[in-house]
């Protein structure tokens, strides 16, 4: 049911995962209208009684307004969000009782992208964290007639597209060459990094900076940190802050 990008790190990349997995993300997702599921999704049950429902695009599109923006968003309760240390899908599962506390999340733009009898189409530019799940059941209890999420594409992970995603042949056919043959002139920088260093995501309209890591850099910076006495989370933090203040002390076009 979902399909789309995932950044993918190996070897001494796997350094930098907890940036990269603070990255906000986009998605292209089908919400079907007429019932609720316990997943949040198509892949559950319905959990309430099915109507007949043809949508109307001027009052989707009042609803969704309650759902952009920050906000306080209830995860699915069938999630790897734990509750006392035991993932909420395994109570699930065991029909034993999910509350989940609400988790503080921001929809940075909401689009709706049509209407098709019982469907919508939905764009979704939010941050990490964010459950398209949620939207798409609270939305349904908005429209009054409950509602689930039946397909969900995600076309961008932080600065990483749908256009520079490879399928899991082509990568096995790049496995096979010799790095030599190999051509990486497309691969993207990793890009937008001063979202990580404060803790959460900026978006790209508001600040966009661009920094290339090689494994050369990785292992030198490594090597400083040690020097320094800093744990090497913590250095690399200090480079990207530096990295920042350089991009803002920076006069821009005007």
């Amino acid at each position: 049911m979902a399909t789309g990008v995932l950044p993918l790190v190996l070897n001494r990349a796997t350094r930098l995962s907890q940036f990269l997995m603070k990255a906000d993300k986009v998605y292209e997702a089908t919400v079907r209208f007429g019932f609720a599921t316990n997943t949040y999704d198509a892949e559950g049950h319905a959990i309430s009684e099915a109507v007949a429902v043809t949508l109307d695009s001027a009052a989707v599109e009042r609803a969704l307004d309650a759902f952009r923006g920050e906000l306080l968003q209830t995860p699915p309760p069938v999630s790897a969000k734990k509750i006392d240390g035991v993932p909420a899908y395994k109570l699930e599962r065991k029909n034993k009782p999910v509350e989940l506390e609400p988790v503080s999340v921001t929809v940075y733009e909401l689009e709706l992208l049509g209407c098709a009898g019982n469907e919508a189409r939905l764009r979704v530019h939010c941050s990490s964290g964010t459950y398209v799940r949620s939207i798409a059941h609270e939305l349904g209890q908005a429209m009054g007639c409950g509602a689930h999420l039946s397909a969900l594409r995600r076309t961008r992970a932080g600065t990483f597209t749908i256009d520079q995603a490879r399928t899991l042949e082509e990568l096995a056919a790049l496995a096979a060459k010799p790095d030599s043959e190999i051509d990486l002139s497309d691969i993207p920088e990793i890009t937008d990094w001063s979202g990580a260093v404060r803790g959460r995501y900026v978006r790209p309209a508001t600040r966009h900076i661009s920094i290339r890591l090689s494994s050369v850099d990785l292992d030198k910076a490594e090597k400083l940190a040690a020097a320094k006495g800093l744990p090497y989370q913590t250095y690399i933090k200090s480079l990207l802050h530096e990295a920042l203040e350089r991009e803002s002390a920076e006069p821009r076009p005007v």
